[in-house]
């Protein structure tokens, strides 16, 4: 979870729905092809974060937004 989530849920805890959290991702994005007829390939490091919503106000959790890749909720 983002350090910053406690905060976000105080500040919005009038308007954020039940069961909403926030998850921070880290990974390697790798990326193979073929550009002007050359293999390329490259890997990145990435972070972003999901938004998502689940019980009590779903049965099942529902993705209610992504962060812009590599500027996450810290």
């Amino acid at each position: 979870m983002p350090t910053k989530w406690a905060t976000a849920l105080e500040q919005g805890s009038a308007t954020l729905a039940p069961g909403t959290t926030a998850y921070t991702i880290t990974g390697v994005r790798h990326r193979d092809g073929i550009w002007d007829d050359k293999p390329v390939a490259s890997r990145h490091d990435v972070t972003f974060t999901v938004f998502i919503v689940c019980a009590p106000t779903y049965d099942a959790c529902r993705l209610l937004r992504l962060s812009l890749l590599n500027e996450p909720l810290e």
